[in-house]
C-alpha cells in the first residue's frame, strides 16, 4: 500500500503514462487522474531464432515419436498456473508436456506430476537461453496464467505458427479472439483438456490466424511507430 502511493505520486509528475493494455489503463484510471495511452508490446524473432543443440533435438524427437507435444515456457510461479496443464494430462493420454523454465514452483510441479502418475509424460528441461528456438518443435502451446501484464511468450509461440490455448482472462480476451486462440476456464481442468483437443483439431486454421494477427498488430515496427507518433505529438 505504501509503495502504491509512492508509485502513483511519481506517475502524476509525468506528462504521459503508457500502459501495455487497456485493462491496465482502466486500473490506473480508477486510481488517479492521468494522461494515459495504451501501446501494445511488439515481438520479432529475427535475432532469437537459433537452432537448439543436437541432444535437445533428439530428446524432443523421441517424445514426438510417441506423443503430441504441448509446450510452455515461463518463469515457474503460481501466477503462471502451470499446474493446470500438468493436471490436464490425466485427460490427454496422447499428449506429453515440455516445460521450459525454472522458478519457485518447480519442485511442487514435479510432485504434482508424480502424484498424478503423469511424470513419464511431463518433462521439465529447465532454463534455456534460446527457449524461443524450442517452440517450433511443439505441436501446440498453452499459456495458463491467472494474470498477465503482456504475454510476450504467447506472441513468440504465435510467430512460430503454433496453435495456442490460453486461459480465459481479460488481457487475453482484449488481445485475441476465438478465431486465433482457444480459451479455457481457469481451474476447469476438463475444459482445458477439451480446449487442447479442439486446438489441435483446428491447428492449421488457428496457427495461420495467430501468425497473421501478431504480424499485423503486435510487431516491433508497430510498437515503435506508436511510440514515435506519441512523442512527436508532444514536441
Amino acid at each position: 500500500l505504501v509503495f502504491e502511493r509512492i508509485w502513483l505520486y511519481i506517475l502524476k509528475k509525468q506528462d504521459i503514462v503508457i500502459t501495455l493494455t487497456n485493462e491496465l489503463k482502466k486500473f490506473y484510471e480508477k486510481k488517479v487522474n492521468l494522461n494515459i495511452n495504451t501501446i501494445y508490446n511488439g515481438r520479432n524473432l529475427n535475432n532469437t531464432n537459433n537452432e537448439i543443440e543436437l541432444n535437445d533435438l533428439e530428446f524432443i524427437n523421441n517424445i514426438k515419436s510417441n506423443y503430441k507435444i504441448i509446450g510452455s515456457h515461463c518463469l515457474l510461479t503460481k501466477r503462471k498456473g502451470s499446474q493446470q496443464i500438468i493436471r490436464s494430462l490425466v485427460f490427454l493420454e496422447d499428449y506429453a508436456l515440455i516445460i521450459i523454465g525454472n522458478g519457485q514452483e518447480l519442485d511442487n510441479l514435479k510432485k504434482i506430476s508424480e502424484d498424478l502418475s503423469v511424470s513419464d509424460r511431463c518433462f521439465f528441461i529447465g532454463y534455456k537461453q534460446n527457449a524461443v528456438s524450442f517452440l517450433k518443435y511443439f505441436d501446440l502451446y498453452v499459456m495458463s496464467s491467472y494474470s498477465e501484464g503482456f504475454p510476450l511468450g504467447l506472441l513468440e509461440a504465435g510467430l512460430n505458427k503454433l496453435p495456442i490455448v490460453c486461459s480465459d482472462i481479460p488481457i487475453f480476451r482484449e488481445l485475441f479472439t476465438e478465431k486465433e486462440v482457444c480459451f479455457f476456464e481457469l481451474d476447469n481442468i476438463s475444459n482445458l483438456a477439451k480446449s487442447v483437443e479442439l486446438c489441435f483439431a483446428n491447428k492449421e486454421q488457428l496457427s495461420r490466424a495467430i501468425y497473421h494477427l501478431i504480424n499485423e498488430k503486435y510487431s516491433v515496427k508497430k510498437m515503435v511507430n506508436k511510440y514515435m507518433e506519441l512523442y512527436y505529438s508532444k514536441l
